[in-house]
């Protein structure tokens, strides 16, 4: 894990109204799958190949659509439409199409597949992550909390456990992330012949979220922990007064939109160097001096570690 830990990256800065997490897990070696590098970028690949063919093809039923019901009621007002008002013909036909065209996006029969964006990690096992020596105690009992609640999710620990990882995709429109599932789920039976499987997933709102860095970490630290939506709320404006100190990155605060699915109520993720900075610190400057912050997110909370797996060059 050594080498530089953040490096430039473009990333679409676009802000996402939902996300779709999944923890994936490896339950058979196979010497015919490439290693997770080459994995999930071929993954990444299909997942991209196949968006784009959906997404045209629902530009090209919509586009379809609007012009049969545009031809049906010209003809309908074709009586209505005739001179003196034929010179204005082609203004007639512009008004019919986009009024049918607002309707149709209004109504949220447009599905745009463009702004699904998947990435993925590998979840890093507690007893490899950099503690600095800082605040070890604390660091240690919310990663064994993080383990707790993979546990409870489904994950295979123990001798039979293989590695395990994270995937999010995040979109625009939640009535995108069925097809989502099942495509991706479909990929990674066929890339892996059945090796990796979906473990559990999760569908959650996003609260609010920073601005996308083109400098990317490969760290990323997911907070799990369950309070009202005030103190939710102050954890989250934390993460902007300690951003300069830390070069904290790309935070990201989310809230499970249904009961089903792993992990708490709510979930603050950001990216920070922790080879750089220690992660008991990082944590216990987010908290500060607030009470019920510090019992929610180190004695109720949870952490996991992941490290981005990055796309080959």
């Amino acid at each position: 894990m050594g080498g530089e830990t953040c490096w430039n990256e473009t990333t679409d800065t676009t802000m996402a109204q939902f996300i779709y997490s999944t923890i994936i897990q490896q339950i058979k070696n196979s010497d015919t799958i490439p290693g997770e590098t080459d994995l999930f970028t071929e993954i990444n690949s299909s997942l991209h190949s196949s968006f784009v063919v959906k997404d045209t093809e629902s530009k090209k039923n919509i586009s379809d659509a609007i012009q049969k019901s545009g031809a049906g009621l010209r003809g309908n007002l074709s009586q209505f439409l005739s001179t003196p008002l034929k010179s204005d013909k082609d203004e007639i036909d512009k008004a019919i199409k986009d009024t049918f065209e607002n309707m149709v996006y209004q109504m949220g029969y447009s599905l745009n597949y463009s702004t699904v964006v998947p990435t993925f990690y590998k979840i890093i096992d507690p007893q490899s992550v950099p503690l600095h020596r800082q605040l070890v105690g604390v660091i240690r009992r919310i990663l064994k909390n993080g383990k707790t609640m993979l546990v409870d999710a489904g994950v295979t620990t123990g001798k039979n456990g293989g590695a395990l990882y994270y995937g999010t995709f995040v979109a625009d429109d939640l009535t995108l992330l069925p097809e989502v599932r099942s495509e991706f789920e479909s990929i990674l039976r066929e890339k892996t012949d059945n090796s990796y499987i979906i473990i559990a997933d999760s569908i959650a709102s996003i609260v609010s979220s920073a601005p996308a860095d083109t400098k990317r970490c490969k760290y990323m630290i997911v907070m799990n922990f369950t309070s009202d939506d005030n103190a939710a709320s102050r954890l989250e404006s934390r993460i902007g007064v300690i951003a300069d100190q830390f070069g904290v990155k790309n935070s990201t605060m989310i809230k499970r939109s249904f009961t089903a699915g792993f992990s708490s109520l709510f979930q603050l993720q950001f990216a920070v160097d922790i080879d750089a900075h220690a992660l008991g610190s990082v944590i216990m400057a987010l908290v500060d001096d607030d009470p019920e912050l510090e019992d929610i997110v180190t004695t109720s909370g949870s952490l996991l570690v992941l490290e981005k797996i990055a796309k080959k060059k």
